[in-house]
């Protein structure tokens, strides 16, 4: 009587536990016809599952592999996958198989898409991501999760967003990062748009190309734990990047190791809000806040020396060749006075080649200011360019002197923006007659970027 009384009390419990276990698989092997109930008998597509779960009370998607594009019929046009509104009071756990590796590994692929890899909608919809690689979304606008409207996205164990443009965007709601990377994104790896939110308890976000986070004007960022690490960016904040009006507070975790020319780990333009333990005085962040009361690191206490290091290309024409296009390398020394004013002098090299000869270089040195937060500079310098093997001459002989050229000496006017890459547009006015003769004057372009 006993046992069947303990059995009668442990009966419902059980059911509880073993239904709450219960998930919907997909696999690109899979068929949109199988039950979904089991990993011999997968859905194919990601929106079944939804419709699947919706349908239900499991709040449990297990993926099996690759999905992509091809795999996922009728894919927006917003995003490869996309997550439907859910009003649940819990997190719907989308999921690989646990310590897979291989061929079963669950991996969201946006490759030859040129769309978002995940998008997640609905002002109540709760995700939680674990186990699970997003990836291949490396177009200009690729990004590998976009969290929309008011929805809340957790990336939990396992998880890896990389080799996207972005790896993160959180253009509205909340993004909380508690154990996975975010890591190898070619531009942020976090982007954090006005009404959007990061909140970090855990996890790394490294090596992204164009800064760890960015926090645009009205976004919020806390971290109490985990590492921001190896990021880089041509400019400031490659760490964190927070912007005027924008609040990031830090309380722990490790912010170290970025690499931009200044700030390189935490960047806060002047009217940002919040605090991290660089900053003094400290204090505890507040729930209500005035422009009056923000915090911002200032760099303005002093100069501050570096060595930019910028390897690029360049195209020009009009004279002294018609046209060229090559490489272009700058090394130097550069001194920064505070967070609005910089100047740096600068020894350059070209090389390419262009018509009417074939072959060209030029050896310069150049000084250069930058202002408006050193984002804009105004530079000059003096130099020689090369040019040899015209194309009369290979065409009318069997041999060509390559020695054979000529040299014309140079003086140079540019204009410089600091943008994700550094651009420089140029003017070089060759000494050989007057300075009102356009026939004395060549114009072009650099395009390169900072490798320290």
């Amino acid at each position: 009587m006993k046992k069947l009384v303990l059995f009668l009390l442990l009966f419902p419990v059980c059911g509880v536990l073993c239904f709450s276990q219960q998930s919907v698989f997909v696999s690109a092997l899979g068929s949109d016809e199988n039950s979904g109930r089991s990993e011999d008998s997968p859905f194919r597509t990601l929106a079944k599952a939804f419709e699947g779960i919706s349908a239900s009370n499991i709040s449990r998607i297990t993926i099996i592999g690759i999905l992509d594009a091809a795999s996922e019929s009728g894919t927006s046009k917003r995003s490869i996958f996309t997550v439907p509104p859910f009003s649940r009071e819990n997190d719907i756990l989308i999921t690989g198989l646990r310590s897979t590796s291989g061929p079963a590994r669950a991996v969201l692929s946006g490759r030859n898409s040129g769309l978002p890899v995940l998008g997640v909608n609905g002002d109540k919809t709760r995700i939680r991501l674990e186990n699970i690689e997003i990836t291949g979304s490396e177009s200009e606008e690729g990004i590998g999760l976009v969290i929309l409207s008011g929805s809340t996205v957790t990336l939990g164990p396992g998880v890896v967003v990389r080799d996207n443009h972005t790896g993160v965007r959180v253009t509205e709601g909340s993004c909380i990062l508690d154990g996975g990377e975010v890591r190898d994104n070619l531009g942020s790896g976090i982007w954090i748009n006005d009404l959007g939110a990061l909140t970090m308890r855990g996890g790394t976000i490294r090596n992204n190309k164009s800064g760890g986070v960015y926090v645009r004007k009205g976004g919020r960022f806390s971290m109490t734990a985990g590492i921001i690490t190896g990021n880089y960016d041509s400019i400031t904040g490659a760490g964190v990047y927070v912007q005027a009006g924008a609040r990031f507070d830090q309380t722990a975790g490790t912010i170290e190791g970025n690499f931009s020319p200044q700030s390189s780990n935490i960047y806060r333009e002047p009217g940002a809000f919040g605090n991290d333990p660089s900053m003094t005085p400290s204090r505890p962040p507040a729930a209500d806040f005035s422009p009056m009361e923000s915090e911002t690191q200032d760099d303005s206490g002093g100069a501050r020396f570096f060595i930019p290091f910028v390897i690029g290309l360049y195209g020009q024409g009009w004279r002294e060749n018609t046209f060229s296009i090559g490489l272009v390398l700058q090394i130097g020394f550069q001194l920064d006075f505070g967070n609005a004013f910089g100047i740096a002098v600068l020894g350059e090299a070209d090389g390419g080649f262009g018509y009417p000869y074939i072959l060209e270089g030029n050896l310069l040195g150049v000084a250069e200011m930058y202002f408006a937060d050193k984002i804009i500079g105004l530079g000059g310098g003096y130099g020689i360019n090369g040019s040899t093997m015209h194309i009369d001459d290979i065409i009318s002989n069997s041999s060509v002197d390559i020695g054979a050229g000529r040299e014309s000496m140079f003086y140079r006017f540019q204009m410089v923006f600091h943008l994700p890459v550094k651009m420089t547009f140029f003017a070089n006015y060759y000494d050989k007659g007057d300075w009102g003769d356009i026939e004395n004057w060549g114009f072009g372009i650099h395009l390169g970027r900072n490798i320290f």
